[in-house]
């Protein structure tokens, strides 16, 4: 089957994205709000044994992974989603990065290298995003949006076109 490994990760990548708009509304309104913590650390696991299983999975996960300033997180139903919006929209652009590169096929050791400065370049835009962030206290929702989207893309495309790449090497040996 043609791009297998796209649709693969798109599937598993949908696991983790769909649930973060869905679970806000499974739980009563306003009741997932200031879960501000630190990442790698349950600050919360209090919260989550009052969960029901698949919500207490996604949001100690979240736990886990992400800060969950509520400031800088999505509100649906008057609920945080179990991620911050940088992860949510990183996910995002990864799942947009699978798509592209199902639609348009990506050649094997055709990328120039100009082509791979520039995909540098913007996968360093999230990391970049950040450090202005803290170098000038400014804080931007649709920057931190709009670059981890890119971040997340351009890490889709460099997976897919790195896995086909392998293939295509392995089956030529």
């Amino acid at each position: 089957m043609k791009n297998l490994e796209a649709y693969v990760l798109l599937f598993v990548a949908l696991i983790f994205f769909i649930p973060a708009f869905i679970l806000p509304f499974i739980q009563p309104s306003g009741t997932l709000l200031s879960l501000d913590g630190s990442i790698n650390v349950m600050d919360h696991s209090d919260i989550w044994v009052g969960l029901d299983a698949i919500s207490s999975f996604y949001y100690s996960l979240g736990d886990m992974i992400c800060h969950q300033e509520q400031s800088r997180s999505f509100v649906l139903n008057d609920n945080q989603m179990y991620v911050c919006m940088r992860d949510i929209s990183i996910l995002g652009g990864f799942m947009l990065g699978l798509v592209t590169t199902m639609v348009k096929s990506i050649p094997i050791n055709q990328f120039s290298r100009t082509d791979k400065v520039f995909l540098i370049l913007l996968f360093f835009s999230t990391p970049l995003e950040w450090v202005i962030e803290k170098l000038t206290d400014v804080d931007l929702p649709v920057s931190r949006c709009a670059t981890a989207v890119v971040t997340g893309a351009i890490t889709a495309i460099v997976l897919i076109y790195l896995i086909r790449r392998t293939k295509n090497n392995e089956s030529d040996e």
